[in-house]
């Protein structure tokens, strides 16, 4: 295995991905988290995430190897760029995950129809 397909299976996850949790003995409910943060020690090749227990809004820290976590839901992956609203002059930093009502006019710059 390559040292980046090493890193990105510890690295499996980023900020605001739901994942869930199998219960090792199986008697116990799936638990679902929110992810925080993930902190990565090249050193180690290890990673640990900082996770919101969805249900109970417990925090808590997992390895990212932890067995049974799992992806649930990917995070939406969000993109900023800069905009002129309508009628202006300055230039905003902001997402732009929906361009809907924006055109494109250059490297990262968009204006409002």
């Amino acid at each position: 295995m390559k040292e980046a397909d090493i890193i990105r299976d510890i690295i499996r996850f980023k900020r605001d991905d739901l994942i869930r949790q199998k219960s090792m003995f199986g008697d116990e409910p799936v638990k679902f988290y929110r992810v925080l943060s993930v902190r990565y020690w090249p050193d180690y090749k290890d990673a640990v995430a900082e996770l919101e227990n969805i249900e109970t809004g417990e925090r808590t820290s997992m390895n990212t190897r932890c067995w049974g976590l799992e992806m649930h839901k990917e995070a939406e992956e969000k993109v900023f760029g800069w905009v002129q609203d309508k009628g202006q002059h300055g230039w905003q930093w902001r997402e732009i995950t929906n361009t809907t009502g924006l055109q494109h006019i250059g490297e990262n710059k968009y204006v409002e129809l």
